[in-house]
């Protein structure tokens, strides 16, 4: 996992195949380098490609399930709702009402899958910042991920790869 993902954030030629390899497993994190494959297969025009490969898991998603499942604490639920965020299936205010404050953050019951609220808004963000790169308008796209890797850092989640992925992003420019 720590392989892939470090390929794909640093634009290594490899990262696709790194990517596609842990995608053939059942490590727990895979839908999140499902989302960072998309940033990286978005930015070389291959959008279409990096579609696929989210519809695909969308497909095994069953969103009603949710509310039940995240207060059994099942931390799925989080990752499949980023998965419908990036193909359209979830609203942004969907992924971010829970996270406007903490009170909402309890409210939800998202602090039952095991994340605090600051390390849940650290991966928000991240996530919404590699989306904002590379879809909508391109002349705000550059903003876009500039605040969105602005508000990760703001969450001091320094702990997450995440953070530190934003962090490197960042350094880049």
């Amino acid at each position: 996992m720590l392989t892939a993902m470090s390929q794909l954030v640093a634009d290594r030629p490899e990262a696709e195949y790194a990517a596609r390899k842990l995608l053939a497993t059942k490590h727990e994190y895979r839908d999140y380098i499902r989302l960072m494959l998309y940033w990286h297969l978005g930015r070389r025009g291959k959008i279409d490609l990096a579609r696929a490969y989210l519809e695909e898991r969308w497909r095994g998603i069953d969103k009603d399930s949710w509310p039940a499942r995240v207060e059994q604490g099942d931390q799925d639920v989080w990752r499949e709702r980023l998965i419908g965020y990036y193909v359209g299936n979830v609203t942004r205010d969907e992924i971010f009402a829970p996270l406007r404050s903490r009170e909402a953050f309890e409210a939800s019951g998202f602090n039952r899958i095991g994340e605090t609220y600051d390390e849940m808004r650290c991966e928000a963000y991240f996530y919404d910042a590699l989306l904002q790169a590379v879809t909508g308008d391109a002349a705000t796209r550059s903003a876009r991920f500039a605040k969105s890797i602005q508000e990760v850092l703001e969450t001091r989640a320094g702990h997450f790869y995440e953070y530190q992925m934003a962090r490197y992003l960042r350094s880049r420019g």
